[in-house]
């Protein structure tokens, strides 16, 4: 009886799968594959194409915060390529140059401290590499 019960289980599960598709299709790997006039299939025509990969410097770093009794901004920079230490930055409001920084770091995650060393920023002001 312990192994009748198991044995009457697999052939019922093998016999399942076996049958295919209960609506009637066929399967997808037995349809024929339309010829072109070489002869050859058809090559995947209505596959989208993959994803471009584009690079990391997209868009400007952004001012997060700005304290101005220690001259130091927090930049985002989560839509471009983070900047290493001791490299300066340019600060950009409505398309002009309006100031100066110096990333200092430290640097988590996305997010650089950059001291002032010129000009006046805003929060939201764009920051650009030189």
């Amino acid at each position: 009886m312990r192994t009748l019960l198991p044995s009457v289980v697999s052939l019922f599960l093998l016999s399942a799968c076996a049958q295919g598709p209960r609506d009637g299709a066929s399967h997808p790997s037995t349809k024929p594959k339309p010829a072109t006039k070489s002869g050859s299939s058809v090559a995947a025509s209505n596959v989208a194409p993959p994803p471009a990969v584009r690079p990391l410097t997209q868009g400007p770093g952004v001012i997060l915060s700005v304290n101005d009794t220690l001259s130091f901004v927090v930049v985002d920079f989560s839509t471009t390529q983070v900047p290493q230490i001791n490299s300066r930055l340019s600060v950009y409001r409505a398309g002009q140059k309006v100031a100066e920084l110096n990333a200092s770091g430290p640097i988590r995650n996305s997010n650089v401290v950059a001291d002032i060393r010129a000009g006046e920023v805003k929060v939201g002001d764009e920051v650009r590499a030189e």
